[in-house]
């Protein structure tokens, strides 16, 4: 009976720091869900069009070469590609 009144103490601040713990990971799950909730305003989609959608300057440094072979190859082919058209060869890495 010792044993048990000696670690009540404890295992009260265990209990205490499990709630605390319950309570913040609550107010978390409820901010994720109003983040997750909001709808974007006309401002953010204008934002996201301007950035993942705008093609003009790609087209503008790169006038040879169109929008589906673009789309068709790989990042690292079409990047070699657009350096060959500019006759840019990088440097090469040295030896160790």
């Amino acid at each position: 009976m010792n044993s048990v009144s000696a670690e009540a103490p404890g295992m009260v601040k265990q209990a205490i720091h499990v709630i605390k713990s319950i309570k913040t990971l609550q107010k978390q799950a409820e901010g994720l869900c109003q983040v997750l909730d909001t709808k974007p305003s006309h401002a953010t989609l204008d934002i996201h069009k301007e950035v993942f959608c705008h093609v003009g300057q790609s087209e503008a440094a790169t006038p040879s070469l169109s929008n589906a072979s673009l789309i068709r190859q790989p990042i690292k082919r079409a990047v070699g590609e657009v350096t060959a058209r500019r006759c840019f060869v990088p440097p090469t890495k040295k030896a160790a």
